[in-house]
């Protein structure tokens, strides 16, 4: 289904109803498993850019509606941009309602990635009628992408490049993801009461003590040198009560893997070290975002050559190396990153973005 209006992309614009937008998608609570919710948020940016003057479609994967909109009317522009309209759960209450502070909005979403997804918006509609652009606002990448794949399915794509604006990296461009392991390592003992613990066998002092000697035999990576295999320790799980002593006790670990191979490295070192039960809970693959359709960008990636730990031609960048003729595919706004800062106590996930930054943008 699509849709124009008689208004020309390109003309003056107030650039505070951008402000309105972004406090709008807010307002919406589009968290990713609520589809009706997340659909509000859809309709929302697809009334504002077909008013706007944009060519716009909606479609749609087992209800959740995915909005596309262009400067022309197709469907493969030269320069596709992609950001989402979904965002996790709140942390607290209020989340859901913007507040503007010292000149910046705060609120879920309002950097992840509600704030990347008005930036675009923006940009769509100051541009010439003539310039062959158009993005795609995905709604459910916070529980896997699958709208992003069913949009490429239906057609949509970009005959020189595609750009996802996510939030992430301090404004650096990206273009490989690392991949993911999930493992669970699992003590077993004798349980009891608390007020008798030489009766017990306790599997939580295992657990301790088997993470332990792995923790001090891995050297997670630094800022610095970031693309390399890293650990984290992040659900712990024993008895329900204070005063019992459970009968096993568990862990779960998560990954991040820069090549393939270090996925069973990674498993046989956790068993040997830990001597733990050790379970696979998931993972994913190592992805490079780059194709190799896209010669114009080539010129970018000559300036520099390819050192280990550097992204090609793009000094203080840190990555792996890029090969030549690639195609920087992914990087974040101008208005995301450094830009975007936490306002709320650490953990809540709640953004915010600059409105200065995001109005001139």
């Amino acid at each position: 289904m699509s849709a124009k209006s008689a208004t020309v992309p390109g003309e003056r614009e107030n650039p505070m109803e951008y402000l309105t937008l972004i406090r709008d998608l807010i307002r919406t609570r589009p968290v990713s498993a609520d589809v009706e919710a997340v659909n509000r948020a859809s309709e929302t940016m697809f009334d504002f850019l077909r008013q706007k003057g944009l060519f716009c479609t909606r479609e749609s994967l087992n209800g959740r509606t995915v909005v596309y909109a262009s400067v022309q009317e197709e469907k493969t522009p030269e320069l596709l941009l992609n950001a989402h309209l979904d965002v996790v759960p709140p942390s607290e209450d209020g989340q859901f309602e913007p507040v503007i502070r010292d000149g910046w909005i705060t609120g879920r979403g309002a950097g992840d990635c509600i704030g990347n997804a008005v930036c675009i918006a923006k940009a769509l509609c100051g541009l010439d009628k003539h310039v062959s652009a158009g993005a795609v606002f995905s709604t459910d990448e916070e529980t896997g992408g699958k709208t992003s794949r069913y949009m490429v399915e239906q057609g949509y794509g970009a005959r020189k490049m595609i750009c996802v604006m996510d939030h992430w990296d301090n404004d650096q461009i990206t273009y490989a993801q690392k991949g993911t392991l999930g493992l669970q390592i699992t003590a077993h003992g004798k349980g009891g009461h608390s007020s008798t613990p030489w009766l017990a066998d306790n599997p939580v002092d295992k657990l301790i003590e088997g993470y332990m000697r792995l923790k001090k035999l891995w050297h997670n990576p630094t800022a610095e040198e970031s693309w390399k295999k890293s650990m984290a320790a992040t659900v712990l799980q024993g008895s329900p009560v204070v005063n019992q002593i459970p009968e096993s006790a568990s862990m779960r670990l998560h990954f991040r893997l820069v090549r393939e191979e270090e996925r069973q490295e990674i498993i046989d070192l956790v068993k040997k070290v830990t001597g733990l039960e050790v379970t696979v809970t998931g993972g994913g693959a190592l992805r490079w975002r780059w194709t190799a359709i896209n010669r114009n960008c080539s010129s970018l990636l000559r300036s520099s050559e390819s050192t280990p730990g550097k992204r090609r031609g793009l000094p203080g960048c840190t990555g792996p190396p890029m090969p030549a003729g690639s195609c920087l595919a992914m990087f974040p706004l101008p208005c995301s990153g450094s830009n975007t800062r936490d306002c709320m106590p650490e953990g809540s996930g709640q953004r915010s973005h600059p409105l200065k930054r995001m109005l001139a943008f």
